[in-house]
């Protein structure tokens, strides 16, 4: 390195003087502007290249903050600082294995670092190792007890790996130290309802809505809509929490430019390519595109997975894009360099998600569908997917997005999925062998205590009935036990199916019930398709928002109407109706049966070619350069 002048060395010191007052003042743009000048004098200033990467981390750009901070780790590789840095930007560049081998270098030179154990813990956790990932959490707490985001993210953790008594308290502990600490009041909520425990539930409810519409980050918008059904309180959480985590980027990768392809090119980014509930409804639809007029990509986030669904998957796709080890602005850009027209969000904001992608707009036309039931809130999120039950055209106005309407449901299916026909008995299952069977194989945040008291009242009223749920928790079974003896139910009437491996043995176990009840505010999706798919007649009351409107979305498509209550009291008496006519619920049954050909919302093709009308519909209306409009798909068929 060339020795400098005084003059230079003087310059130098000033503009890192600048910079870092900048950079804590906020105004990183700035600091950028400093620390660059500082590199065009000598570029081999530590100080400016570890600075200049953190700015790069804190805009959301951790590509760039790599090369700077290695070079900066390269020059010092003694100082831990750097390393934790550098060791951060490799995380969230998709890279959490060389994260951890960056984070224990500084831990070793730095061993009562609590911000390296912090992001070793977010680097173990991004590798699925969440009980390490909690000793790291744990670590780095000990060391500074009021490590809010630690503290925070410690009960993220916990709730992924089914602690929820620990993850209750973890977000607790986070409102003692910031009574207004974003999204910790949702996610405890949220976590009770996992556990069913419903203590403070109308109390917990009442106040997330009235705070999400007055715009303040308590809650995230997935975890709402198994609380709420309020439709505009989805919506001011939605747009709240879009701004907050994933803001429109102000320098979009698409800047208006018009493809012009021979076909149609569509990338479907989802991290559930693979065992998923996702997976099981849509992979008979990517089968099945239509070759000569879409060129469908599948851009796969996460960690590469096997199984036999991925393998499935793999093929079914024209181009299969393993990007787990990429950064969300990385795989923005391959979407950008790779000229496709719609981009198709499977995801939204749940577990595994990278809506920052979408944020940096890398394709002309942005489309939700299919994992999130709820409006993105996101301005450069165009489309959502959606019928005209489960979004009636009062409840537009609840959508960030354009609707595209679909004539039946917007819910895909498979109708190649097998219909197990080995035999199962009832005592196999912990059933009685006479006896109606009530059941509901709906996660268990969903069940709420308003929809239990009926189901407890169902029991009441129907001799030597049972009923029978999706739970395999301890505290979740006590919960539930508890909550029916204090109903005067016997807890011996609650039969708790093991989750179990195999999907097939899932769906062919339902053929032993005879009345499934949903739940509300969330209703079934996935599992109201597999038990009509298996013949399980099926009885919803739809609410005010799209998450409480799908298994009625999927009965009028049935041409089922009648199993849809007009409301909760309506529910409580159709079930004990249908319970008490056994005639009746056979008669469900054949009609079910009959089904079973390729009829809506079973026939997948025909669902294919209206989603591919759809398609060509926002691409024409693109290429015009026209604003997105809402628009429904004619099925002449």
């Amino acid at each position: 390195m060339a020795t400098r002048t005084a003059p230079v060395t003087r310059r130098i010191a000033a503009l890192l003087e600048q910079g870092v007052a900048l950079h804590r003042q906020g105004r990183i743009g700035d600091a950028a502007r400093q620390y660059r000048q500082i590199l065009d004098l000598d570029a081999a200033h530590f100080d400016a290249l570890h600075l200049l990467g953190v700015v790069h981390l804190q805009a959301g750009d951790p590509g760039a903050a790599l090369a700077l901070l290695e070079q900066a780790a390269r020059l010092r590789p003694q100082n831990a600082d750097v390393l934790v840095n550098f060791g951060n930007a490799l995380r969230e560049s998709g890279r959490p294995q060389r994260a951890l081998a960056a984070l224990d270098r500084a831990l070793h030179l730095k061993p009562d670092a609590p911000q390296a154990h912090y992001n070793r813990a977010l680097a173990l956790q991004q590798l699925g190792d969440i009980d390490t990932a909690l000793e790291a959490y744990e670590r780095a707490i000990a060391l500074q007890p009021r490590y809010l985001e630690a503290v925070f993210n410690r009960g993220v953790a916990l709730q992924e790996a089914r602690r929820y008594a620990e993850a209750e308290q973890a977000f607790g502990r986070a409102l003692e130290l910031d009574p207004n600490c974003p999204y910790a009041a949702g996610k405890r909520c949220y976590t009770r309802l996992m556990a069913c425990d419903w203590r403070h539930f109308e109390a917990d409810r009442d106040h997330l809505v009235a705070a999400v519409k007055a715009g303040f980050r308590v809650c995230d918008p997935f975890s709402l809509a198994g609380i709420s059904d309020d439709p505009e309180a989805q919506l001011r959480c939605a747009q709240t929490y879009a701004a907050d985590r994933f803001p429109t980027a102000r320098n979009p990768l698409w800047t208006g430019e018009r493809y012009r392809h021979e076909r149609i090119r569509i990338a479907y980014v989802s991290a559930d390519f693979h065992d998923h509930p996702s997976a099981y409804l849509a992979a008979g639809l990517f089968e099945r595109h239509d070759r000569d007029r879409f060129e469908v990509s599948a851009i796969a986030l996460g960690p590469s997975r096997s199984g036999a669904m991925r393998a499935r998957l793999t093929t079914a796709f024209e181009h299969f894009v393993e990007a787990g080890d990429r950064s969300a602005r990385d795989i923005a850009r391959l979407i950008r360099d790779r000229e496709i027209d719609i981009a198709v969000d499977l995801m939204g904001y749940t577990r595994g998600s990278l809506p920052e992608i979408f944020a940096l707009r890398p394709a002309p036309v942005q489309v939700a569908f299919l994992g999130q039931p709820t409006t993105t809130g996101a301005p450069h999120i165009d489309y959502l997917v959606a019928d005209p039950v489960v979004v009636p055209e009062q409840a537009r106005r609840y959508f960030s997005e354009q609707l595209i309407y679909l004539p039946d449901s917007y819910l895909v299916s498979d109708d190649t999925r097998a219909r197990p026909d080995a035999p199962l008995s009832r005592t196999d299952q912990g059933l009685p062998e006479k006896g109606l069977v009530f059941c509901c194989f709906n996660n268990h945040y969903k069940i709420t205590p308003q929809i239990f008291a009926i189901w407890m009242r169902l029991l009441h009223a129907v001799p030597d009935s049972v009923l029978w749920l999706l739970a395999d928790h301890p505290q979740v079974i006590a919960n539930l036990e508890a909550a029916a003896r204090a109903q005067g139910v016997n807890p011996s009437r609650l039969v708790f199916a093991p989750r179990v491996g195999d999907n097939r043995e899932h769906l062919g176990r339902q053929r032993l019930a005879d009345l499934f009840l949903d739940t509300l505010p969330y209703n079934a999706h996935t599992t109201a398709n597999e038990a009509l798919w298996m013949g399980l007649p099926l009885l919803t009351c739809p609410g005010e928002a799209f998450a409480s409107r799908v298994a009625a979305s999927q009965l009028c498509a049935l041409g089922m109407p009648e199993l849809v209550a007009a409301d909760l009291g309506a529910y409580e008496n159709m079930a004990l109706a249908l319970a008490r006519d056994r005639d009746r619920l056979q008669a469900l049954r054949a009609r079910l049966a009959e089904s079973r050909g390729p009829r809506p919302p079973f026939a997948t093709d025909r669902y294919r070619r209206h989603l591919e009308q759809a398609f060509a519909t926002l691409w024409q209306i693109s290429q015009c350069g026209a604003a997105p409009r809402s628009f429904s798909v004619w099925a002449p068929d």
